[in-house]
């Protein structure tokens, strides 16, 4: 599981804003991966990622 999610975290880090929140809509609620892309999204426009939740 370990290894899955470091490649989630990868592919994760080469998405845009946008990209991030087309991946979120596909997410189901509580997988493990939102909290990946939350942290990503913030890392790429705070004020955006505020505004957007």
């Amino acid at each position: 599981m370990e290894t899955l999610m470091k490649k989630a975290k990868d592919m994760i880090e080469k998405l845009d804003f946008n990209g991030c929140i087309e991946l979120f809509n596909q997410l189901p609620s509580g997988h493990p991966m939102i909290d990946l892309v939350f942290d990503r999204m913030e890392s790429l426009d705070p004020e955006r990622f505020e505004e957007w939740l």
